[in-house]
């Protein structure tokens, strides 16, 4: 896991998060602590994905929390680059590919990965 802090001005920070080979209960953890301190330290998280990630549904409660939490923040949560596979084939198959706002904040959730635009940028 790297975890590249990204300062282009003042008035914008951005922290950038390189999501390795695995996402899985067993690294999930050490991925969330690392989210945190992002969050608490920008204005954006970006998130980078190895194509070929290895993740399980952990991943998902990851992603929607720190959702929910940089929204809560005004802070944002984005994808740099494209999802991968396993992460939009795990949403599909768990029955959550959101498409509108979430319960719990007044954003597209970041699982409007089937539709594409709400987490990317």
């Amino acid at each position: 896991m790297e975890q590249t802090p990204l300062n282009s001005s003042r008035q914008a920070r951005e922290g950038v998060i390189r999501i390795g080979p695995r996402l899985t209960i067993e690294t999930v953890s050490d991925y969330g602590q690392r989210l945190r301190q992002l969050l608490a330290e920008n204005d954006t998280v970006g998130i980078v994905f190895e194509p070929e990630v290895e993740m399980d549904i952990t991943a998902l409660q990851l992603f929607c929390s720190a959702s929910a939490t940089a929204a809560g923040a005004g802070k944002r949560l984005v994808c740099r680059g494209p999802l991968p596979a396993s992460l939009t084939d795990l949403a599909i198959g768990a029955g959550v590919q959101c498409r509108e706002r979430c319960g719990k904040h007044p954003h597209p959730c970041f699982l409007a990965l089937t539709g594409g635009d709400a987490w990317q940028s």
